[in-house]
């Protein structure tokens, strides 16, 4: 004999060859959103009970499921999708759940809105999180090719500048490794700059120049790294985060995202937490020694913060944290970029700025 064996959204219900509900193992009404995503990863202890019973009264089990891997123990398992079994299920579901006492009349409806609301909004979640993960990574390999970048250039300059001390005046570190890369020589780098014609540098042989012409081209490539690293934490930045990215900027909010854990426990991280956010230690000394607390954290980085007066930054600083707050709760709960968040950013700042009285000169 033969029986067939489908899994719906309430679990597992097999029928025989004349299509009468002959078992059925059915998810609690709590946990059906799990168990229907862990169905896709693993077999579930429901349909190995159902298996283990049909197994006794029927030579033979036709489970619609393309999982193959998952049924390799049981002898007497075949894989048919669709089998009969289940294209009657899809046909009558609301009669069988009913049958078999899952739902209740007026239900049906409502019931299933509801789980593909509840799997869409979870499989959102895990998607969310691999791209913080991402994030993250890539905001912690920014930070170490910083860290790195800001030696090798410091090695750079003192070891060139030994063959072209004059090149120091160029203070942008980019453009300085860039010139040495792309010219050599520095009698080509005072052609190309009009810089005075004599060096005082020294003279060097050809495999001394070499040398630090491969240096120089090492750390010219991790410059652009680092380009390359930021354009792509700005194009996750614009999926997953779009308000985070307009209200703190790109590397900013990767940096709180990362500083948080995630976007969600950013979200839920209440704006005076945000505003100390990288001030732990600061915080720590002002708890335990009553020095004066941290007016801002990572925030201190933004324009608005960084450029305002001593007297109103602290002002400044909350007005940001509560935004930056709104911005993360609505890219975790809608994903729809508004800007208004932002505008309204300004308009605070500004009506700030008004409100403070000029200090009286001395």
């Amino acid at each position: 004999m033969k029986c067939y064996l489908v899994p719906c959204v309430a679990g597992f219900i097999a029928f025989n060859e004349n299509l009468d509900i002959v078992d059925y193992e059915l998810f609690p009404r709590k946990s059906i959103i799990s168990k229907l995503l862990e169905y896709e990863k693993g077999l579930l202890s429901e349909e190995e009970k159902i298996i283990k019973r049909l197994l006794k009264d029927y030579g033979k089990i036709s489970i619609e499921s393309a999982y193959k891997w998952k049924y390799g123990k049981f002898k007497g398992v075949i894989l048919e999708s669709p089998n009969i079994g289940g294209e009657y299920l899809r046909e009558n579901l609301r009669e069988i759940l009913k049958e078999i006492g899952f739902i209740e009349d007026g239900e049906f409806r409502e019931f299933i809105y509801e789980i593909h609301k509840g799997i869409t909004l979870k499989k959102l979640e895990e998607s969310l999180k691999e791209q913080d993960k991402l994030i993250i990574q890539a905001v912690n390999a920014l930070d170490d090719l910083d860290d790195s970048l800001g030696r090798f250039v410091e090695r750079i300059r003192e070891w060139y500048s030994i063959y072209f001390p004059e090149l120091d005046s160029v203070k942008d570190h980019e453009h300085y490794v860039k010139l040495i890369v792309e010219h050599p020589k520095r009698e080509d780098i005072i052609k190309s700059k009009n810089m005075p014609r004599q060096s005082i540098g020294a003279e060097l042989e050809e495999d001394d120049i070499e040398i630090i012409m491969e240096f120089a081209k090492a750390v010219r490539s991790l410059q652009l790294l680092r380009r390359s690293i930021e354009k792509y934490i700005e194009s996750k930045m614009g999926y997953l985060a779009p308000n985070l990215q307009d209200v703190a900027g790109t590397t900013l909010g990767a940096k709180l995202i990362a500083h948080a854990g995630s976007l969600k426990k950013l979200a839920f991280s209440p704006a005076s937490t945000i505003q100390v956010m990288g001030a732990e230690k600061a915080l720590f000394r002002h708890l335990r020694r009553g020095s004066k607390p941290p007016k801002h954290g990572l925030i201190y980085q933004h324009p608005l913060v960084r450029g305002s007066n001593r007297r109103i930054r602290g002002k400044i600083a909350r007005t940001l944290a509560s935004k930056i707050s709104i911005a993360a709760k609505k890219d975790l709960f809608t994903g729809e970029h508004d800007p208004n968040i932002k505008e309204d950013l300004y308009k605070r700042v500004d009506m700030i700025k008004r409100e403070t009285p000029k200090k009286k000169k001395r």
